[in-house]
């Protein structure tokens, strides 16, 4: 059973939309409630019996499941620039830029996580956005539209999910 190209492409197309003006917030959400899961499985799977007892294992979940959402918002930001930073240096290292030793992959690490913790937010949104545009763009050609009308309609959803997710 599959869909037609007509409901495959509207479908592409709306997530197209979607994914170019709330992208990013719905990425900060998903890895945000992930944590919060985590964490509140974590605290109640691993806390002492007394814990459980006093406070119910429904309540210690409940808790680990907002600090842990509130812990992964705070941290999307950080987490994600730290890793782009490490696979960066790992890169530069790797061409053989800088000299392999552990201290220089390590401070080039920092600096350059320093450097793209300022610029993820819009970076983020740049890449949402393109997405988005470009899931738009297939899915109006998948529909059967041709021409210039889906690069249009890309190019304006592309806008329009930049503004909009840089706020």
């Amino acid at each position: 059973m599959s869909l037609p190209a007509t409901w495959l492409g509207a479908l592409l197309a709306l997530l197209g939309v979607i994914v170019a003006i709330w992208g990013l917030r719905i990425a900060k959400l998903i890895v945000s409630l992930t944590f919060g899961l985590a964490l509140g499985y974590l605290l109640y799977a691993h806390s002492a019996p007394s814990l459980k007892e006093s406070l119910g294992g429904p309540a210690l979940f409940l808790l680990g499941l907002l600090l842990g959402a509130l812990i992964g918002f705070s941290t999307f930001k950080l987490a994600l620039s730290l890793l782009a930073g490490f696979l960066s240096a790992h890169a530069i290292v790797s061409a053989g830029l800088i000299a392999n030793q552990e201290r220089a992959v390590a401070l080039l690490s920092l600096a350059l996580a320093a450097v793209i913790y300022y610029l993820v937010d819009k970076l983020l949104a740049a890449v949402f956005a393109l997405a988005g545009a470009l899931l738009l763009y297939y899915g109006l050609e998948t529909a059967g539209l041709e021409g210039w009308i889906p690069l249009l309609a890309a190019a304006v959803v592309f806008i329009v999910g930049l503004v909009r997710q840089r706020r």
